[in-house]
């Protein structure tokens, strides 16, 4: 029987490989070791290609033996292709196809091959099937950010970035999908750092370090497959991101406790002395007071010392502080790893505080001595959220 009469997708009439995709029923339980790969591999290439097309054939849920309780799965995509074409687009279906392995024995033996592949996404890899064949008025223009994550997946799998070149860049401009989740620039993130888009890897990285609130890889962990983004990325952006909320929770910290330190911050030199027009006004400090006319009241505050007054302006300041913090969710202050929080999430929380000084209130005017919570909200805006580029995610790859 002809290879292509059990074939539904025909791309090359002539082709001596059916790839299976999509299939039916459950993936059988992932296998614990290579022992039947390496068992039936003859003569197989060592290197690295051979030990990443070992990997991938156990990650696809090759077992050695097929339970006679597990039916085998039904692929509802036969595709027939070209053996030659796909070898020469991916040094993995090279290995696979070309080297000992037994795929590649079948192959040269019987002129034909099914291979199934179970956990390659069907869409993205039939559009990779046409690039490969040339087929290039296949290939759609517009895609969504789900299967432009997927053809990175494969890209990264089968080691064909240049057969996916001259799309991405079109790609890229028609993706609407930046709907800002984390789960959506974990998905940016690997799409821009498979094919290399620089400004989508930094506008990415930055939205992650500044927003998410929970580090990449939990969010990775979350998804239904796995994104080949390197450890060495996934660790920088995150000590980019807690490193930006450390320094707003210690610009915080710092400020409490310079108001919890004895020496008085404070500046005013003497007692207020406040006037009032309506002889009915009265302050809710102590005072003494004395008349200067029928309408008007010249009312002192009953302190012996300048430094007593300076503390308990200082003490009004730090208790405001503390309960405007407390009824923003801010103390006591958040500790690393700092779950739930995001940067630009803290910053927020931190422009909501309010703190009030004796001074400001008994003189009913803005003292440019105690307006320090703008010094703490100020230093908090400077935190910025650069984003790890491209360029330098790749060295850190490089140097390991």
């Amino acid at each position: 029987m002809a290879i292509s009469s059990s074939a539904n997708i025909i791309v090359d009439p002539d082709g001596d490989l059916v790839l299976l995709l999509d299939p039916n029923v459950p993936k059988f339980p992932k296998s614990d070791s290579f022992s039947s790969v390496d068992a039936e591999a003859t003569n197989a290439p060592n290197d690295d290609v051979s030990t990443e097309l070992e990997m991938i054939r156990s990650l696809d849920g090759e077992t050695s033996e097929t339970s006679q309780n597990e039916p085998p799965p039904i692929y509802s995509d036969h595709i027939l292709v070209s053996s030659k074409h796909m070898s020469l687009a991916s040094p993995v279906f090279k290995a696979m196809l070309q080297g000992g392995f037994r795929e590649a024995i079948t192959l040269k033996t019987t002129g034909k091959l099914e291979l199934p592949l179970p956990d390659d996404d069907p869409a993205a890899m039939k559009i990779l099937i046409d690039m490969i064949h040339g087929r290039m008025k296949l290939i759609p223009a517009v895609i969504n950010l789900e299967l432009f994550t997927q053809l990175a997946i494969l890209v990264d799998k089968y080691r064909c970035a240049e057969v996916v070149c001259p799309y991405h860049d079109i790609w890229k401009n028609t993706v609407q999908d930046w709907a800002f989740t984390s789960e959506d620039m974990a998905r940016w993130l690997c799409v821009a750092w498979q094919f290399e888009l620089d400004a989508e890897f930094r506008r990415a990285s930055s939205w992650i370090e500044g927003q998410a609130t929970c580090d990449l890889v939990t969010t990775m962990a979350k998804m239904k497959y796995n994104l080949p983004i390197p450890k060495q990325v996934t660790d920088k952006i995150e000590m980019y991101r807690l490193e930006g909320i450390r320094k707003a929770v210690k610009y915080l910290e710092d400020f409490i406790k310079m108001y919890q330190n004895l020496d008085n911050r404070c500046t005013a030199t003497t007692i207020p002395e406040i006037e009032y027009k309506d002889p009915n006004q009265r302050d809710t400090y102590p005072y003494s007071s004395r008349s200067r006319s029928d309408t008007t009241q010249i009312s002192f505050l009953n302190y012996d010392e300048v430094v007593s007054y300076r503390r308990d302006c200082d003490s009004m300041l730090l208790g405001s502080l503390t309960k405007s913090a407390i009824e923003h969710g801010l103390f006591p202050l958040p500790v690393s790893p700092y779950t739930s929080w995001s940067m630009i999430f803290l910053r927020h929380k931190i422009e909501l505080l309010q703190a009030s000084s004796l001074c400001s209130k008994l003189l009913k005017t803005s003292v440019v001595q105690h307006d320090v919570i703008d010094g703490l909200k100020t230093s908090v805006r400077a935190i910025m959220t650069l984003g790890l580029t491209l360029k330098d995610g790749k060295k850190l790859v490089s140097n390991t």
